[in-house]
């Protein structure tokens, strides 16, 4: 692969997939995806098994041999992984620096999960857009506000039994603003077609 070829692995609290990503032509493009693979949060050595499962996969869709395969790699990561101060919490930071170690890569950069597809969001609509972010798990989810193609508040959730309209429409209700919300709700992660439209036919309206 090019120079200009790098991995980009993306993780999330309970996943974590690779994909290879290539300069073509001035502009960036995914050359093959590597799967989802479950990873315990806690467990180092079990994210560094589960990235390698995935970068390994994505390595041979590519159509690539090992010394082919670019050393950089950059991160998208769960937003509450950073701080306030923009960066990584040192016991999140420790997952990403054995990453590297053990699977001989370097580091070039990250971004929150959250602010990676409000970014994507604004170049593809063209403008900064404004909608709510939620990025559902099995046992959590949480909620980005988006202005004008900025995260200004984030809410983070645990539930117990099974997620629904109520649970979601608290979460909103705690959201610190003197503006009007915006309509449109964003819903992705560990999800299905009979929650999107549970969600749909909540009765939002008047409240």
């Amino acid at each position: 692969m090019g120079g200009n070829s790098f991995w980009l692995i993306y993780i999330q609290e309970n996943r974590v997939s690779a994909s290879l990503v290539s300069d073509s032509s001035g502009k960036f493009q995914v050359v093959s995806v590597g799967p989802e693979k479950d990873w315990n949060s806690v467990d180092a050595e079990n994210l560094i098994s589960s990235v390698d499962e995935s970068l390994s996969i994505s390595s041979l869709n590519a159509n690539i041999t090992e010394d082919q395969e670019p050393s950089n790699a950059a991160f998208v990561i769960p937003p509450f992984w950073v701080g306030s101060d923009g960066k990584i919490f040192p016991q999140k930071l420790k997952f990403i620096k054995e990453i590297c170690k053990n699977l001989s890569l370097s580091p070039t950069g990250f971004l929150a999960e959250d602010e990676a597809l409000v970014e994507d969001s604004n170049q593809t609509d063209g403008f900064p857009s404004s909608f709510i972010l939620v990025h559902l798990s099995p046992q959590e989810f949480y909620l980005s506000l988006v202005y004008l193609g900025h995260i200004k508040e984030r809410i983070r959730k645990s539930f117990s039994d099974g997620f629904h309209g109520q649970i979601l429409e608290s979460a909103l209700l705690e959201i610190k603003t003197e503006s009007t919300l915006p309509p449109q709700i964003i819903i992705f992660g560990q999800t299905d077609p009979n929650l999107i439209n549970s969600l749909k036919n909540y009765p939002w309206i008047g409240k």
